[in-house]
């Protein structure tokens, strides 16, 4: 565009585009649209030779722009973006290092921002997998560790003002009821309230309580609703129909106006992070929005995130803890078991140790369930000739290909490439291929073999991936049709089924030896979240965990249910290696088709940091170096991390870099900058 002295007493429109472009445009409004013009709504604008949908996000009465073009026309008689929703959708822009339509974009329906006509959802469609009940249900009665925690939240409530707290109880000690509690607190005082959910289909019960209490009120936004249903819900929200919205990551934006309450259940969970443009966490998102209009927001989780916690014990969130599951149910017993001395014992490697193996007979002879958890798809982890020692790789990315039993083939678990299984190697033509690495068919193979008489079913991605498949299997299980079910996270959490009275868990290490800082996070989460599963009945429960490290901390305080002692363990090595919560990430990757021209850059990149760097408070720019998974769908990808205790510091520092970045290194166009503000995984 060029630019002109400011011209005076014609109507201007700021429009953001759905493009990874930091930059307003400049539209005119012609004199049939003045009145037709509203700042959150969609417009049709020219735009490079073509017609792009817009949003207005700003009215003026001047503009710099010469030959300026008009609106083509606006879509819609009413405004998407309301009350807070344009300060909001504008700080993410800034501190994730999007732009403002496509953050826009993010916030809104698919079917909404195209303008399709929505249709009514037929009767059991995006309903759980057990119906609400057919009467109101009667509140369960509190524990008096619930009735205070209730009585805080509902005075926060009350207050109408802005807070962050911490909700923190163990497995099974009834923290449902207590969002129930806080929603009609909300709802009584004619406001409205905003459940956030990990994963739909995997919290089919709380989904159930939820619309089961209160009926039509409740609107339910995810992407397990098809074609217009998810517009239809949203616009129930918007007009006033729902004065609930339960979601996932994207109903953060839920077009709700008098918001009383922001709870996000699961706090912890790595599910809140988006894993592309725009990558925000859904929980910090929540905690900003609460900020804006000035309403309580409710961390949930039995295991907190270290940074979560961390701001409860210094004081900037309020903390209340349920200690005891309801009707004084015990926590489950964890025993470990250690797999090196199972390996010497047996003379081999087992899939299920013999102690794992006992408990799941004793169980099966009383008609009780068993749950099996191995956060690994596939059969086996990749196939090795024992011959020449190759081993079958991905074409596009830099990882071995996962044997999947039930494909029959060879498969990228990240760009989704297939090879047929062979039966000799490509490489030396030797005949010895053997499967390495345990998967979740192989458990759910072994599972069968050693109890024929058990039904046996599985649960992970390759299972679920029609749309009601998640909703059978669970049915089948809740109705006692399956005894032993295997899988992955999916069946970790906000699964409440009262005949569980065994966890095995595979490995434990599967999730330790990950090349994050915070695996032992994980993995203490993992396993105490997968256990809570057992004994919520009044049959009681026991865990059993298989681990070749029975002595790791995160395991001894698993076992214990010892939050407070990982915790301090796990801050004490975060303080000293100066890793979140002391200090802040900005992870860096550079990807391009050409190796070199990606390492160059990265390189040149890293350079100009350096030269921006100001002295001062402490800021580490770490690398460049290799991803971790440096070759992803043919693009390859070196890493920059930025590490310090002041995020305003490492922003500017960010902002100067890239805009030099992208202005002298023309050679560079060919290299796309990804920037992931406090990522959740690193490859």
């Amino acid at each position: 565009m060029v630019k002109n002295e400011s011209r005076k007493r014609e109507q201007y429109a700021r429009v953001a585009v759905g493009l990874p472009i930091d930059q307003l445009f400049d539209y005119l409004i012609p004199d049939p649209l003045t009145d037709a013009v509203k700042v959150g709504m969609r417009v049709l604008v020219p735009f490079r030779n073509r017609e792009k949908i817009g949003y207005v996000v700003g009215l003026a009465e001047t503009t710099t722009v010469d030959q300026i073009k008009p609106i083509i026309a606006p879509l819609g008689d009413e405004p998407l973006l309301r009350g807070e929703m344009l300060e909001l959708t504008s700080w993410i822009a800034h501190y994730y290092f999007s732009s403002w339509g496509e953050v826009i974009e993010s916030a809104l329906p698919k079917e909404v921002v195209e303008g399709r006509k929505s249709r009514r959802r037929k009767k059991g469609e995006g309903e759980s997998f057990i119906d609400p009940l057919d009467e109101e249900p009667i509140p369960l009665e509190l524990t008096p560790h619930q009735q205070r925690a209730l009585e805080r939240l509902k005075g926060r409530i009350l207050s109408q003002k802005f807070s962050v707290t911490l909700l923190h109880g163990v497995t099974g000690s009834g923290k449902t009821e207590i969002y129930m509690g806080v929603i009609s607190q909300a709802l009584d005082l004619g406001k409205q309230a905003l459940l956030l959910v990990p994963e739909i289909a995997l919290t089919p019960q709380l989904i159930a309580r939820v619309k089961g209490r209160f009926r039509e009120q409740v609107a339910l936004l995810h992407s397990g609703l098809g074609g217009g249903e998810r517009a239809e819900e949203w616009k129930r929200a918007y007009q006033g129909a729902a004065s609930i919205v339960v979601g996932v990551r994207s109903a953060i934006f839920a077009p709700l106006e008098r918001l009383g309450v922001i709870i996000i259940d699961e706090e912890h969970d790595p599910s809140y992070k988006q894993g592309e443009t725009p990558r925000y966490h859904a929980r910090d998102v929540g905690i900003m929005r609460g900020r804006l209009v000035g309403c309580p927001v409710i961390l949930g989780s039995a295991t907190p995130s270290l940074e979560s916690a961390y701001n409860a014990k210094i004081g900037k969130y309020h903390y209340l803890h349920l200690p005891e599951r309801v009707e004084s149910r015990s926590l489950p017993l964890m025993e470990i078991v250690d797999m090196g001395e199972e390996v010497k014992r047996e003379k081999g490697v087992a899939i299920l140790s013999s102690r794992l193996r006992e408990a799941i007979r004793e169980r099966l002879e009383r008609g009780e369930q068993i749950l099996l958890f191995l956060n690994r798809r596939g059969f086996a982890r990749f196939i090795q000739c024992e011959e020449c020692g190759w081993a079958f790789q991905c074409p596009n990315c830099s990882v071995t290909l996962i044997y999947h039993m039930d494909e029959e083939g060879m498969v990228c678990h990240y760009c989704g490439y297939v090879e047929p299984a062979k039966d000799f190697c490509p490489h030396c033509r030797g005949f010895r291929l053997h499967p390495y690495g345990i998967g979740i068919e192989r458990v759910e193979e072994e599972a069968k073999a050693s109890f024929p008489k058990a039904t046996v079913a599985r649960m992970d991605r390759d299972t679920t991936r029609g749309r009601s498949s998640h909703a059978r299997i669970l049915r089948e299980f809740f109705r006692g049709k399956i005894h032993i079910l295997v899988g992955t996270q999916m069946v970790a959490k906000g699964h409440d089924f009262p005949n569980i009275t065994l966890v095995g868990v595979i490995s434990a290490d599967s999730s330790l030896h990950l090349p994050d800082f915070r695996a032992s996070e994980r993995t203490f989460q993992l396993l105490t979240q997968v256990g809570g599963r057992a004994g919520r009945g009044e049959k009681g429960g026991e865990v059993i965990v298989q681990t070749y490290h029975p002595h790791h901390f995160s395991i001894q305080r698993a076992q214990a249910y010892d939050f407070p002692g990982f915790y301090e363990a796990e801050v004490a090595l975060r303080k000293e290696l100066r890793y979140p919560p002391y200090s802040r990430i900005i992870a860096i990757t550079l990807e391009g088709g050409n190796s070199a021209t990606v390492e160059r850059m990265s390189h040149m990149f890293e350079q100009i940091l350096q030269s921006e760097k100001k002295t001062g408070k402490a800021l580490e720019i770490l690398g460049p170096s290799k991803a971790m998974l440096w070759k992803l769908k043919n693009r390859f990808r070196w890493q920059i991390m930025l590490k310090g205790a002041d995020v305003a510091q490492m922003h500017t520092l960010l902002r100067k870099g890239f805009e030099r970045f992208k202005r002298d290194h023309s050679e560079g166009r060919g290299v796309n900058v990804i920037i992931d503000v406090d990522p959740q995984q690193f490859f």
